[in-house]
């Protein structure tokens, strides 16, 4: 689940691997992001590292696949 000054959205990811985003907060997700709508947004659209505005992200991560998966994509996104 991403939160922002701006709104929740939770991605999810089922067992075939097929991707939903809904914009609401999940009841139970596997790690919460908080992070500035700016840097999210920037971090999507270019998906490379060090091209978006700087900030701070807290990282929750409520399950062992929750913190796996933040793991991935803090990689992927360069957060």
């Amino acid at each position: 689940m991403f939160r922002t000054e701006q709104g929740v959205a939770s991605l999810r990811v089922d067992r075939d691997g097929h991707v939903s985003v809904v914009d609401s907060a999940d009841p139970n997700p596997d790690v919460t992001v908080e992070l500035g709508y700016d840097r999210l947004q920037s971090a999507l659209e270019r998906n490379r590292r060090g091209t978006g505005p700087a900030g701070p992200v807290t990282v929750t991560p409520h399950t062992t696949r929750g913190r796996t998966a933040f793991d991935y994509l803090r990689s992927k996104l360069g957060l």
